[in-house]
């Protein structure tokens, strides 16, 4: 199953306590590299986040996005210093009888004072919110890796119809092949009888040894079955069950290798228009693989 690297998906949910939103998106990389953005103080939950999308992706530069809101003041918590309140109010009873007051202080007055109320945030619950992350998350690679299937869909039909023209230039480039011999053979024959004209015969032998050379020089037969072989493959790979995008890279060199050695040993103008055609397409592909997981 082909699967492109480029994907969106995106979760959100309130729950009781709070409200999360998970986004993800993806772009192309030679390898996998999964970035995580979220507030510090929820930074433990990067390492288990990471671990959960690289055991889905396997290739791919990934940003996810996600974003924590507690409902209001759920996570505040709040702090009373009584001993502080103590030192107020003892100073306050001293100061009341040194200039001879009555000592009315009210409650509402004594928390106003400075450090008497502290906020503070209050401690989360690590297991329960990296269950509910994790719930969002599941949902949202799936949508993720749902886009990336069609889209690996896509990049494969054009793949294959690529292919086809491959195989069909190398049938034609086989067709050709079986005549160059011959076609070298007679225009050898016709370049001597033009220079040695007048000076004899020259042997029917000494022609065909030399197009026999050339025929064996300009054989091309290995490597149209290598990259006959190499289609094969290619073919497997994309009809198989995982998405195998630097195998395919790996074979694409391979193939632009004998694409390129046929060309400079076939020696003909028609195996040549052909070649570069087959080597048109094989770039095609390449810049198609490059999107494949």
């Amino acid at each position: 199953m082909v699967k492109s690297m480029t994907g969106f998906g995106k979760m959100q949910r309130a729950f009781e306590n709070r409200n999360i939103t998970v986004e993800l998106k993806s772009v192309n990389s030679r390898y996998c590299d999964i970035n995580v953005k979220l507030n510090r103080k929820y930074s433990f939950l990067e390492e288990h986040i990471k671990k959960l999308i690289g055991s889905i992706i396997r290739r791919g530069k990934i940003e996810t996005f996600i974003n924590i809101e507690n409902v209001a003041g759920n996570d505040v918590k709040v702090d009373i210093n009584k001993d502080i309140i103590k030192d107020y109010m003892n100073q306050i009873s001293i100061l009341a009888g040194e200039i001879d007051v009555e000592n009315k202080v009210s409650i509402e007055f004594l928390l106003d004072l400075p450090e008497v109320i502290k906020l503070s945030a209050k401690e989360e619950n690590e297991e329960e919110l990296l269950s509910q992350v994790k719930e969002l998350l599941i949902e949202a690679l799936d949508k993720f890796d749902s886009m990336r299937v069609v889209e690996g869909e896509k990049l494969a039909a054009d793949i294959f119809a690529r292919l086809d023209l491959i195989e069909n230039n190398l049938a034609n480039i086989e067709k050709q092949a079986d005549l160059v011999g011959d076609l070298y053979r007679d225009k050898l024959k016709n370049r001597i009888e033009d220079i040695i004209k007048g000076a004899g015969e020259i042997s029917e032998e000494r022609i065909a040894t030399e197009a026999a050379f050339f025929a064996e020089k300009a054989n091309i037969t290995e490597e149209i079955v290598r990259l006959k072989s190499h289609i094969v493959q290619m073919r497997d790979i994309l009809n198989g069950p995982n998405s195998e995008g630097r195998k395919l890279d790996f074979l694409l060199q391979e193939m632009n290798r004998e694409a390129n050695t046929i060309g400079s040993k076939a020696n003909d103008l028609s195996i040549t228009k052909y070649m570069l055609d087959t080597k048109s397409e094989i770039e095609k592909i390449r810049e198609q693989v490059q999107n494949i997981e």
